[in-house]
């Protein structure tokens, strides 16, 4: 018994030889609190959002030296190296300055195929900044899965058309989402094929884009202007790398080019496999709300699968609509800290 209450001290312990970090993150030209920012511990996975004052904590950090940082969309993101001492808490204040774009106009014609992938080099300083603001929005969106459990439900209808009717529609179906720890992103990985239920899309998701793994894999390019309900947007496409064994996506982001939010993400295969001879294309377009101030989730998502004329069926495209409603997190809300250890 008394080797059992020695284990079962030692945890104890350790924690009391821990750190903290607190702080608040500005805007550094107007001084005013920048709620929902993320701030981490580089090379971890240790992350917070600050609260609607601009403050966090990082609790129970084991003494070293790190560098904090602290990101927001629309600003330009700040590191600090600290060296945390055990049973100390350090204060950080964080001066973020605003991300001033210009809104160039291109022309956009075919994208070559991508034989040189990866993030683009610093010295673009149109599309480097941009696709960096939208791997924020991935960020942040997979912060809110895997520390702020979340539930939403989602409304789902699927029709068949002929043409511009409507041939047939399913029942409309009501199911829940709960958020939860999605598998890593898999290069090539958007379509697989099972025996009983044939080829099923995979369409990686605004997470995914926070992957390193995505950002290697496509080749970026900045594609202009649009303008959404009176308002600038950016446009930028990825293109998978020609050298990914497997099927994945050609994607197209939107974002608003004053607060840097994502708006809408469209999503097309990389390529067509040949067993797949019903369907002539597939577009997955995903539109995105915010659910706290800079920060995303999704609202909307429409697939379109077009019938390849030569296939013996009656419709021409078969339509799926999936509504999100009734969001409500289950556990802490972003900004509120994690109870304390008894």
């Amino acid at each position: 018994m008394k080797r059992l209450a020695l284990l079962l001290s030692v945890p104890a312990a350790l924690a009391a030889q821990a750190g903290a970090v607190t702080g608040v993150v500005r805007a550094k030209a107007s001084g005013e609190p920048l709620s929902y920012s993320i701030v981490g511990i580089d090379g971890t996975t240790r992350a917070v959002f600050t609260n609607e004052a601009g403050q966090f904590t990082l609790r129970d950090v084991q003494p070293g030296r790190y560098r904090i940082s602290a990101k927001r969309l629309g600003y330009k993101p700040v590191e600090i190296a600290v060296e945390l001492r055990a049973g100390v808490t350090d204060t950080l204040v964080f001066s973020l300055e605003r991300l001033a774009m210009r809104l160039a106009t291109v022309d956009v014609s075919a994208r070559p195929v991508c034989a040189k992938p990866g993030a683009p080099p610093a010295t673009d300083t149109v599309l480097a900044p941009i696709v960096a603001q939208i791997r924020l929005n991935a960020e942040q969106l997979s912060l809110l899965s895997r520390q702020y459990p979340h539930e939403y439900g989602i409304e789902i209808k699927k029709v068949r058309m002929k043409d511009d009717s409507v041939l047939s529609a399913e029942p409309m179906r009501i199911t829940a989402y709960m958020s939860k720890t999605r598998p890593s992103y898999r290069p090539g990985s958007a379509l697989r094929f099972e025996e009983r239920r044939g080829y099923i899309f995979q369409i990686p998701e605004l997470q995914d884009i926070a992957d390193s793994r995505f950002i290697a894999e496509h080749c970026w390019h900045y594609s202009g202007v649009d303008t959404i309900e009176g308002r600038p947007h950016f446009k930028v496409d990825a293109v998978a790398s020609v050298y990914l064994v497997g099927v994945d996506i050609n994607g197209t982001f939107v974002i608003d080019a004053e607060t840097f939010q994502i708006r809408r993400s469209i999503s097309r295969l990389s390529r067509w496999p040949s067993g797949l001879r019903s369907i002539a294309d597939f577009e997955s377009t995903t539109e995105y709300k915010e659910i706290l101030p800079s920060v995303p989730v999704i609202a909307h998502v429409r697939t379109v699968q077009l019938v390849d004329p030569k296939a013996r069926v009656p419709h021409t495209a078969i339509i799926e609509e999936q509504h999100a409603f009734a969001f409500r997190f289950t556990g802490r809300k972003p900004g509120e800290p994690p109870p304390e250890r008894p």
